[in-house]
């Protein structure tokens, strides 16, 4: 799959979700494109740390996230 497949294929996806569902997808698409970004940034040898509930890279120190994550 290229990036303007992946790209096309979320869109279609996101089409058919609610508008909970599409903001949560959101969150979570921003999550990914954050940690990528912090890998690229950090390089291959640097390990993000991520939450043990839900696995997403936006810790939120000494407190909840938005989904109600607790780092």
């Amino acid at each position: 799959m290229n990036a303007e497949d992946l790209v096309l294929n979320f869109k279609k996806g996101m089409a058919n979700l609610s508008k909970t569902e599409r903001r949560r997808a959101i969150e979570s698409v921003r999550d990914v494109i954050r940690a990528a970004a912090f890998d690229d940034a950090a390089g291959s040898a640097y390990e993000i740390e991520r939450c043990p509930r839900c696995g997403s890279a936006a810790v939120v120190k000494k407190g909840k996230s938005k989904n109600g994550c607790i780092p």
